[in-house]
């Protein structure tokens, strides 16, 4: 193995999960079992939200190695958390975004982006669908082809470890997403806030291993937000929302409900700087979903 190689891939990067560690630097982590009983421990960031070689590029087609295939988790993702260590840090330490240059914004925002697209699960999405894409390419060809052809194309998929394939195409796929040029430029145009949650008031922000929030409708993003730490959330949404009331109060809605959104996707990770009692963590109500989603449409109508 390569010495540049990392066998630990995280999907949620340590810099970040740092933010939630306790006074003694560990962090709260709670996890459901199958029996639906909820363990608690405490751990340090580099033990969760990681698989072993997650991004790794398989070989080609001919089945040569690739000259770096740990590029996309060595360089690629390490280049693009590490400009977001450096926002963030920024963004904590002045509690606004006075700091921030054009770059920083922007390094903020394929950040963003890519804790959408790095999830393992959406790993596994991208793989089914450049599997779904490349059948469709070999079933066309093949109705346009000679009976010789025919053989000669099926000669060549039997020579091609498709499942190794499409796993390689996904992963590499995933640099041209997080780059996608479109998304990140609609986040530089969303208005940026940042909400800071009182301490002493009980209240804290949790975070899982899929952190970010959207709503949107039709495929619109109407909004994004994540908690940089368990006290502060950063928000953006649709600049040509004005900062009246209404704005005010859903920003205040988003802050009550981020943690509901959270835990009702089922994470496998809950993690928090402070203790949480485990027989309430998975009981939100839908409740809140429902009166989180009237909100928004009030807002959006």
């Amino acid at each position: 193995m390569s010495k540049r190689e990392a066998v630990k891939h995280h999907y949620f990067p340590k810099f970040h999960l740092n933010r939630w560690k306790s006074a003694d630097g560990k962090l709260y982590v709670y996890q459901k079992q199958g029996s639906g009983s909820v363990k608690q421990s405490e751990k340090d960031a580099a033990q969760i939200c990681f698989q072993n070689k997650l991004y790794t590029l398989g070989p080609d087609p001919l089945g040569f190695e690739y000259e770096n295939p740990d590029f996309v988790e060595s360089e690629f993702l390490s280049k693009i958390d590490n400009d977001a260590a450096v926002v963030l840090d920024k963004m904590l330490v002045s509690s606004t975004f006075d700091e921030l240059t054009e770059e920083n914004r922007r390094a903020w925002a394929r950040y963003i982006i890519s804790l959408l697209e790095r999830h393992p699960d959406r790993i596994k999405y991208s793989e089914q669908l450049h599997k779904e894409v490349g059948d469709e390419i070999i079933a066309e060809k093949l109705l346009r082809t000679t009976n010789e052809e025919k053989r000669e194309i099926e000669k060549c998929k039997k020579m091609i470890d498709e499942v190794l394939y499409y796993k390689t195409q996904a992963r590499a796929f995933l640099i041209n997403l997080i780059n996608d040029s479109e998304w990140i430029e609609s986040l530089l145009a969303f208005k940026w806030r940042l909400i800071n949650i009182d301490r002493t008031q009980g209240f804290h922000f949790i975070v899982t291993e899929a952190p970010v929030f959207l709503y949107k409708q039709d495929s619109r993003i109407y909004i994004v937000a994540v908690a940089l730490d368990p006290n502060n959330l950063w928000v953006a949404y649709l600049n040509g929302w004005e900062d009246d009331h209404e704005i005010l109060e859903l920003i205040k809605a988003i802050a009550m409900f981020y943690n509901a959104d959270l835990v009702h996707k089922n994470p496998e990770f809950v993690v928090s700087d402070r203790p949480l009692s485990s027989d309430k963590l998975y009981q939100y109500d839908n409740v809140l979903q429902k009166s989180l989603k009237n909100v928004f449409v009030n807002m959006i109508d």
